[in-house]
């Protein structure tokens, strides 16, 4: 057994992804994040620190939680409603390659 495999759970206090593991589970993340926004995308546009994207409705929350668990360095933060995502990132930078980011995870950008 590999020490890098070991996780703790039930009584134990730590269980988590280590080594592999926690790069097959960001792969695995940024890939459902890639199918769900192929599937909803309808636009984008950016402005200063934000970048909203419109979504078919009902995918907005979905959008923003896969945005979130795959903690791009980028995002301060995410939100979701029913059609519409709105990510707040750290600076005008940071916004333009989050929005260039997600629209080449789907093959527009």
């Amino acid at each position: 057994i590999c020490p890098y495999d070991k996780k703790f759970s039930k009584q134990g206090k730590y269980f988590g992804l280590i080594g592999p593991q926690m790069l097959e589970a960001a792969e695995s993340k940024e890939k459902k994040l890639s199918d769900t926004l192929s599937e909803s995308y309808v636009s984008s546009a950016q402005n200063r620190e934000l970048c909203v994207f419109k979504v078919l409705p009902g995918s907005g929350p979905a959008v923003a939680n896969l945005i979130e668990q795959a903690k791009y360095p980028e995002v301060f933060a995410t939100l979701g409603d029913d059609a519409t995502v709105m990510i707040f990132a750290y600076s005008e930078e940071d916004a333009i390659k989050m929005e260039n980011k997600l629209l080449n995870l789907i093959n527009i950008g």
